[in-house]
C-alpha cells in the first residue's frame, strides 16, 4: 500500500439477467481522467449478460460521486481499487480500465497479481505519460475551471456541456475524427448550483497533481503473468502498438486488438464490438 488512506468509491453494479455462477470473479470497470462510472453505462448490463459475471463500474477518487482528496496519483488510485474489493468481499476480479483507468488497473495487477484474474486495458501503455500530455491536460483543466467560474444561473445543462466540449477542441491538438464524433455526445459530470454549475470532478486536485509529476509510479520490477488484452484505436494519438515490446515485458501473455474505426475512446465508438472482444477472455 502507498501509505495513503483509501477513500470510499461510488459504484454501480449490474448482475446478469439469468442466474449467474457465483464462483465467477466479477468484472470491475475503471474510467479515465475527468470521466466517471457513467462512461460504462451503455455496456455494463450487456457485459454482465454476455459473461455471466457481476459487473461493477466505479468512480475514482476526485471523480463522480466518490470522495474527494488532495492526494492524487495512480498508485493511490490502485490502492483505492483494492480497498473497494476488500470492502465488497471481492477476493479476485477481472479488471478493465480506459486511459487513466488502464494505468490504475495495470498498477494493481502488477502490485497484487493474486487479486486480479484477468486484465483488459483500453488505449494506454504501461509507462509514465509524456510531458506533452501533462501540458495538454493541464491546459484543458484550466480552461474548464474558467468555464465553471464564469457560469451563471442562465446556463442550462446543455449549454454548459457544450462549453466544456469546446474546451477540449481548443486545447487538444489534432483530435482524430473518430474521437471528435465521441466528443459530440460526451457528457461531463457536473451539478447545478445556485449560480451556475460546478464539476463533479475535483479538477483543482487533479491539476495540482499534473503540475507535480510523476503521477504514475509504475512498479517496474513486477510482471503480471495472466491473460491480458490491450485494446486500442488504430487512429488514436496514443499509438499503443508501438509499445508492444514494453507491454510484453510486464504482461507476457498480452494479446492485442486494434479497432480500425476508433481513436482514443474505443468503447463509446464501438460498444457492441468492445463487449464481444473483451468477452473472449472473460
Amino acid at each position: 500500500m502507498s501509505g495513503n488512506i483509501p477513500v470510499t468509491l461510488a459504484f454501480t453494479c449490474c448482475k446478469p439477467d439469468k442466474v449467474s455462477n457465483q464462483d465467477l470473479s466479477p468484472i470491475i470497470l475503471h474510467h479515465g481522467c475527468m470521466s466517471s462510472k457513467e462512461r460504462w453505462r451503455p455496456i455494463q448490463q450487456d457485459l454482465a449478460n454476455t459473461t455471466g459475471r457481476n459487473v461493477y463500474a466505479v468512480d475514482a477518487r476526485n471523480h463522480g460521486n466518490s470522495e474527494r482528496s488532495d492526494n492524487f496519483n495512480f498508485d493511490i488510485l490502485s490502492d483505492d481499487l483494492r480497498h473497494f474489493m476488500d470492502t465488497h468481499n471481492i477476493d479476485k476480479a477481472c479488471l478493465v480500465g480506459h486511459s487513466m483507468g488502464g494505468l490504475v488497473v495495470m498498477t494493481l495487477a502488477l502490485k497484487a497479481p493474486g487479486r486480479v484474474e484477468k486484465l483488459v486495458v483500453e488505449d494506454v501503455s504501461p509507462k509514465e505519460p509524456e510531458p506533452e500530455l501533462y501540458y495538454v491536460f493541464g491546459a484543458m483543466i484550466e480552461e474548464q475551471l474558467k468555464c465553471f467560474e464564469e457560469s451563471t444561473d442562465s446556463d442550462t445543462e446543455g449549454s454548459m456541456q457544450q462549453k466544456l466540449r469546446e474546451c477540449l477542441y481548443r486545447t487538444i491538438p489534432m483530435i482524430p475524427d473518430e474521437d471528435q464524433e465521441v466528443i459530440k455526445d460526451m457528457q461531463f459530470p457536473i451539478k447545478k448550483v445556485e449560480k451556475g454549475y460546478e464539476p463533479l470532478t475535483n479538477l483543482k486536485s487533479i491539476l495540482n497533481a499534473i503540475h507535480n509529476p510523476p503521477i504514475c509510479h509504475f512498479p517496474t520490477d513486477c510482471v503480471f503473468e495472466k491473460e491480458t488484452m490491450f485494446i486500442y484505436g488504430l487512429n488514436s494519438n496514443f499509438t499503443v502498438i508501438e509499445d508492444k515490446d514494453l507491454i510484453l515485458k510486464y504482461f507476457p501473455k498480452a494479446r492485442f486488438s486494434g479497432f480500425e474505426d476508433a481513436g482514443h475512446d474505443v468503447c463509446p465508438r464501438n460498444p457492441k464490438r468492445f463487449v464481444e472482444e473483451i468477452s473472449k477472455i472473460f
